[in-house]
């Protein structure tokens, strides 16, 4: 579904903003932690989406985890 996918990618939105906040509010010292955690849930994302057109292609459902339900 359409609304998973953009969940997702609101989620990843909200992921990066987050990043970005802890990498300026510690002086760049946070993004050791911040920017590999948000690098990953940007390759997270990808491969899921390529995942999930896989299933889609087979006619399949394949739910969309670790985002944030906003719209349903």
């Amino acid at each position: 579904m359409a609304s998973s996918r953009l969940n997702l990618q609101i989620t990843g939105l909200i992921v990066a903003a987050g990043a970005l906040v802890i990498t300026l509010m510690t002086f760049g010292f946070g993004g050791i932690v911040a920017l590999p955690a948000w690098i990953a849930y940007w390759v997270y994302s990808i491969v899921i989406s390529f995942v999930a057109a896989a299933k889609a292609n087979s006619g399949e459902y394949y739910p969309i985890r670790f985002a944030i339900p906003f719209i349903k």
